[in-house]
């Protein structure tokens, strides 16, 4: 699955078909879901639902849960946590770290859409990225944010 937004004249998400003997190799596309007048960005899949970022022009955007049926296609838009401009998303053990593009900032919500917490405003200056990473590359759980145009660049924030 990929989205093709935010920026796409028919926003929507698309699921690809990969060789199986070369991974790197796509051997077709289709659209899943049109999602006009929402541009989807982020995506992550747990088990049979699909969560992504939706930006609605003008009046904000959410967190949303797609579910995949059992056909293979796509079930109903719920939104689950209304917020500003998001970008991306990430699964962390049963929840979601979110980049809250237009505050600043990064939240962590449960699969339901609950806020659990969340940095200060501000705290990123347009967070377009965030991700867990962990051994080999970093003795224990790290995040990793990026920030887009006027930003540092790549932040690396011990998680303990």
């Amino acid at each position: 699955y990929v989205t093709d937004g935010p920026i796409a004249a028919e926003p929507k998400i698309v699921r690809v078909a990969l060789d199986p003997l070369n991974p790197r190799r796509v051997t077709g596309q289709q659209t899943w879901l049109l999602t006009q007048p929402e541009y989807p960005n982020g995506l992550a899949i747990i088990g049979n639902s699909l969560y992504t970022t939706l930006y609605s022009p003008g009046t904000g955007g959410s967190v949303a849960r797609i579910d995949i049926l059992s056909d293979g296609s796509a079930g109903p838009v719920v939104a689950l946590h209304p917020r500003g401009i998001m970008d991306d998303l990430k699964v962390h053990e049963d929840s979601l770290l979110v980049t809250d593009w237009e505050a600043g900032r990064i939240f962590q919500i449960t699969l339901d859409g609950q806020p659990l917490q969340q940095t200060a405003a501000g705290s990123f200056s347009q967070p377009s990225s965030v991700d867990v990473a962990g051994p080999p590359l970093f003795e224990r759980p790290t995040l990793l944010i990026t920030e887009r145009y006027s930003g540092r660049g790549l932040w690396v924030l011990d998680s303990e």
